[in-house]
C-alpha cells in the first residue's frame, strides 16, 4: 500500500514539475523574451475540442434515447401509484 502510495506522490511530483515549466515557457513566449513562436497546435487543439464537443453531445442524445424506458423505475408497491395524485393539492396551495 506505502509503495503504491508513494508511486502516486512521486507522479503527482513530475507532473507538478512539468505543468511549472510549461507555464513559464508560457509566459516567457508572452513576454517576448523568447524567440519561439507559438505552433500550429493550437488549431489542432481546437478542431479536436470541437469533435470532443460534437462527439460527446451526439452520444448524450443517442444514449438518452437508447434508454428512454427505463428513466421511469417501477413501482414498489400498490399505494405507490396514489402518491402522486396525493400531491397535486399541495402543489396547487403552493402556487
Amino acid at each position: 500500500m506505502y509503495t503504491f502510495l508513494i508511486a502516486v506522490g512521486a507522479l503527482l511530483l513530475l507532473s507538478l514539475v512539468w505543468m511549472v515549466y510549461r507555464i513559464q515557457t508560457l509566459v516567457s513566449v508572452v513576454k517576448g523574451s523568447d524567440r519561439k513562436i507559438a505552433s500550429g497546435s493550437n488549431k489542432v487543439n481546437a478542431i479536436l475540442f470541437l469533435v470532443f464537443l460534437f462527439g460527446s453531445g451526439a452520444l448524450m442524445f443517442w444514449y438518452s434515447i437508447k434508454e428512454f424506458d427505463n428513466y421511469q423505475l417501477p413501482v414498489a408497491s400498490e399505494h405507490g401509484v396514489m402518491i402522486p395524485n396525493k400531491n397535486k393539492p399541495n402543489k396547487f396551495h403552493t402556487f
